[in-house]
């Protein structure tokens, strides 16, 4: 248009500043029969081509170079690079927080525009707990040791998206404590509630041996002799020949005068499980010794866990001696699972020894717990500790 309202430019000519000349003054330039100044205008910025769009920007020319006039809200042209607009977001980048170069440390990140720590605090609640000790642990480690109900948590905290796995170490004496929701992957926020952590009394009646045999049943249930016995020993004892230990199934002392090379033999007790160790034996004679105990399986619970060591005077070839862990149906007397058992082809001699076995199969059933120890003429010792249904 070029003169009036309405008047267009005859050909070879363009409109400037509202008349039409054969030309543009320089430095404006002629971009489709218009004179622009590509000095100044975006949409013809240093020749007849706008400044292209780049992200969360609005951007401006000036001496004929496209840059960014202003950002979108929470971000910034940090590099100064046109190409990318407003490449940043201060809400969330570790390097530009809140603003450009404001780096977040280690143990940081950036969320809503400030360094907030990344380290979670692991932790819950006890319920159920009566007497003794309670020990924790996250992640295999931190042990933490609780004696009384209420809420807990680890010194140690988990890296945000870090997992976390609380679980019981050591259960207080005569409780077995379960824990629910103890595992997962650290969040936003600190895990204050993750991990529940209930007690009840335990299935199994002193399954540690550190009330003597209370809740067992003792017998010699073959031979003549009685010369086997059960005992209750501390943890780190060594028997040896001519020990003189309390024999519980006569209620006396007795003397280990019997040579053999199943002695001399140190006692220790699984790791958590208190000092206390029964040790069923038996001597230079045709004899069982026998501890049980009789209780139903929850429906629930999924492993019967204990720990057993034993040594022999003989390599334990001719079927004579064996360590045996079963269980029977306490009605009909019917095997219902062999849990442990060192007899004919097993070494002479084992270390305490951990043992877990899936027992869920027999979940509601009323069982007998059967812990013999049979020999014929060879001295037989046979250590167990950290009886624990759950």
């Amino acid at each position: 248009m070029g003169g009036s309202a309405g008047a267009a430019c005859s050909a070879g000519k363009v409109c400037t500043m509202g008349s039409c000349l054969t030309s543009c003054l320089a430095p404006v330039i002629a971009c489709s029969g218009v004179c622009v100044d590509p000095r100044f205008d975006p949409g013809h910025c240093g020749s007849c081509n706008a400044c292209p769009a780049v992200a969360n920007a609005v951007n401006y020319c000036l001496s004929s170079t496209c840059g960014v006039a202003s950002c979108s809200a929470n971000f910034a042209d940090c590099n100064g690079a046109f190409v990318d607009g407003c490449e940043v977001s201060l809400l969330t980048n570790n390097s530009n927080c809140g603003t450009c170069g404001k780096i977040c440390g280690a143990g940081t990140t950036c969320s809503a525009g400030s360094c907030v720590s990344t380290s979670r605090i692991v932790g819950g609640t006890i319920s159920g707990l009566t007497g003794g000790t309670l020990i924790l642990r996250n992640n295999g480690a931190g042990d933490l040791s609780l004696t009384a109900n209420g809420p807990f948590m680890f010194a140690v905290p988990v890296a945000q998206g870090s997992p976390y796995a609380v679980t019981v170490l050591q259960h207080p004496t005569a409780q077995v404590c379960v824990v629910t929701n103890g595992s997962g992957v650290a969040g936003a926020a600190d895990i204050s509630n993750v991990a529940t952590v209930t007690c009840a009394p335990s299935i199994l009646t002193n399954g540690s041996f550190e009330s003597a045999f209370t809740g067992w049943t003792l017998a010699r249930v073959s031979g003549t002799a009685n010369c086997g016995g059960a005992s209750i020993v501390s943890s780190g004892t060594t028997l040896s020949t001519n020990s003189s230990v309390f024999e519980s199934i006569a209620n006396a002392q007795l003397v280990l005068s019997y040579s053999s090379s199943a002695l001399p033999r140190t006692y220790t007790a699984l790791a958590g499980n208190g000092s206390s160790i029964a040790v069923l034996y038996t001597a230079n004679c045709p004899e069982q010794t026998r501890a049980s105990q009789v209780f139903t399986i929850p429906a629930g619970a999924t492993l019967l866990s204990f720990a057993v060591q034993y040594s022999s005077g003989i390599t334990m070839t001719d079927g004579s001696q064996a360590v045996t862990v079963r269980l029977f149906d306490a009605a009909t007397n019917a095997l219902l699972s062999t849990l442990y058992n060192a007899g004919s082809g097993s070494p002479s001699a084992a270390p305490m020894t951990a043992v877990s076995v899936n027992v869920a199969a027999l979940g509601g059933r009323s069982v007998r717990l059967e812990l013999d120890v049979p020999g014929l003429n060879n001295p037989l010792y046979a250590a167990f500790d950290a009886f624990l249904l759950q």
